[in-house]
């Protein structure tokens, strides 16, 4: 009984750590974003990761950053759009081997499409406020030591952002009917 117990909760555990050694990554990243900016003398108090995954992915993004003349410009940036009536959190700027971009890190296995509508929604937010971004990328930190990848974002932005406000045109429409057509036990009211 208790190794089918452990066994039921294996899953969730795993999930769990990894989860956690994406977070320390992607915080160490933002750490190490926000000292740069600060000024080079911040850097030296920066505590390289104890765990080997964690350690792992820092070391495949300064490589990166190293290889591509990365030159921050901001990190983890509230930004809106009163247009739309939304919000997020932009994980960076930076120049970007001489292109201005607008970036997301994504601590997950794999990118999901979902980061094309995201970034483009960015960019939106900074051209309401008058900044031309020239371009979108998300960069994937592995959380498990593996391969650090790069997206240089090549979709229609247009398109992109069209498609952003349908989608949260969509959310508003099924949170209105969940809120106003469907009884508690969840059928709709006639």
């Amino acid at each position: 009984l208790k190794e089918l117990h452990n066994a039921k909760g294996a899953a969730f555990r795993k999930a769990k750590k990894a989860a956690n050694l994406g977070s320390e990554s992607h915080e160490w990243v933002e750490t190490y974003i926000k000292n740069k900016l600060a000024g080079q003398d911040r850097m030296n108090g920066l505590v390289k990761p104890k765990k080997p995954e964690v350690l792992s992915a820092v070391k495949a993004f300064l490589e990166w950053e190293k290889a591509n003349h990365i030159v921050w410009l901001g990190s983890e940036i509230r930004a809106w759009s009163p247009n739309l009536l939304t919000a997020g959190t932009i994980d960076f700027l930076c120049e970007y081997n001489g292109k201005f971009v607008v970036g997301d890190f994504k601590t997950s296995n794999q990118f999901s499409e979902d980061v094309l509508l995201q970034t483009a929604a960015y960019q939106s937010y900074l051209e309401e406020g008058g900044i031309k971004p020239q371009g979108r990328m998300a960069v994937r930190i592995p959380k498990d030591g593996k391969e650090f990848e790069v997206w240089n974002i090549s979709s229609d932005y247009k398109f992109d952002l069209e498609t952003f406000k349908h989608e949260r045109e969509l959310h508003r429409w099924n949170v209105n009917v969940e809120n106003n057509l469907k009884d508690e036990k969840g059928k709709l009211n006639k």
